[in-house]
């Protein structure tokens, strides 16, 4: 798969060159954005909206973290313990 041209690069398949270990980092704009969207929708008023949008995007950030957290404990600590 390395020597796709750029037309078909599949960025969850094969992250950018060049980022390295911190292809993660690319979930930040990605959640913004979502959360833009939901709450361009949702929201009640335009007041409060990029407010509701950083408190969206930061609960969704450390669900995502939890997540991953509560999974790498099932991987290395609950599994290997389980008797065979």
């Amino acid at each position: 798969m390395t020597g796709l041209p750029a037309i078909a690069w599949i960025p969850f398949l094969e992250p950018i060159r060049g980022i390295g270990n911190a292809w993660w980092l690319l979930s930040i704009p990605l959640i913004v954005g979502i959360s833009i969207a939901y709450k361009s929708i949702r929201a009640g008023s335009v007041e409060r909206f990029w407010g509701q949008v950083a408190w969206f995007s930061l609960r969704v950030m450390l669900i995502m973290i939890a997540l991953t957290i509560g999974l790498y404990v099932l991987v290395r600590i609950v599994l290997p313990a389980l008797p065979v």
